[in-house]
């Protein structure tokens, strides 16, 4: 049964599904054969991912595909090749992945790196999501410390703060754990071409833009 769920006819019935309202938040119910072990992912009605491996849930990643208003959505990433699949459904979300983890590498600040660093991991396979109270996704969500990396501090976030501004060809340094004066100038320059304010303090959504941005430089591209 899971394999016709899972199966690429059901594309073919999206137009004809009618939900009164779209649910606020998917959460995980069934996995598809093959696919990569996840302890936890979590979808908004709008298309904002949140999922970690199976083992490390006190590691959140992010991702994105804007299924907002629509039954289906199909979110490509042109350099690494990888795509993103949403379909909704009468009793739940069919998400399917294809994708590199450059992108969201530096979303996981909580991490230092080493056996589970996400260079050269993949998100791989086909999942089955049901309809789950909005606090479900926002508990899972919220792991994530929202940490502001700063001049001064000394921490592995700033190592990945570093990687993607040198991806990015904005810092020119040896990326480490300390946030300098040369972190900062590059972190500004980053900051006004990417739309942000001139801060010089990178928060989470300078991180997620700053990470899709320097996938293209990781993907070869």
């Amino acid at each position: 049964m899971i394999q016709r769920v899972f199966g690429t006819a059901l594309v073919a019935l999206w137009p004809c599904i009618g939900l009164a309202a779209d649910p606020a938040c998917y959460a995980l119910d069934k996995t598809g054969v093959g696919a990569v072990a996840l302890d936890d992912l979590v979808i908004s009605g709008a298309g904002d991912i949140t999922f970690t491996y199976a083992g490390f849930p006190q590691v959140p990643y992010e991702d994105d595909c804007n299924i907002e208003g629509r039954r289906h959505a199909t979110c490509p990433l042109d350099c690494d090749g990888g795509t993103i699949r949403l379909i909704r459904m009468e009793d739940g979300l069919v998400a399917s992945f294809s994708r590199r983890i450059e992108a969201v590498r530096f979303d996981s600040v909580v991490t230092a790196g080493g056996a589970f660093d996400a260079a050269g991991q993949s998100l791989v396979g086909t999942y089955f999501l049901r309809p789950a109270p909005e606090a479900t996704c926002r508990e899972i969500a919220a792991r994530k410390p929202n940490i502001a990396l700063q001049k001064g501090m000394h921490f592995p976030g700033v190592e990945r703060l570093e990687n993607g501004l040198s991806a990015a060809g904005y810092f020119t340094g040896v990326p480490d754990w300390t946030f300098t004066t040369e972190t900062e100038t590059a972190l500004r320059a980053a900051q006004r071409d990417l739309g942000f304010a001139d801060t010089g303090i990178a928060d989470r959504a300078f991180m997620r833009v700053l990470a899709h941005y320097a996938a293209y430089a990781y993907g070869g591209c």
